[in-house]
């Protein structure tokens, strides 16, 4: 997390919810005609990425007292 950077337990609700589309886009993904490896690779960082911030918030909100 950069410095600076101060995040509530707001932030990690809104991660979450965004954490959760990985359902939706995996459904929209196999659905379509042609998909590669290199798609399913993307999509597999995109959300490695954001699980990664999701965590991060979450240490943070911990580290900080926001969430016990």
């Amino acid at each position: 997390m950069e410095a600076g950077n101060t995040k509530t337990r707001f932030d990690m609700e809104q991660e979450i919810m965004q954490a959760w589309q990985v359902l939706d886009d995996v459904k929209m993904l196999s659905a379509r005609a042609g998909t590669t490896k290199e798609d399913w690779d993307a999509v597999c960082r995109l959300y490695q990425i954001r699980f990664e911030t999701l965590f991060e918030t979450f240490e943070h909100c911990i580290k900080t007292g926001t969430v016990l």
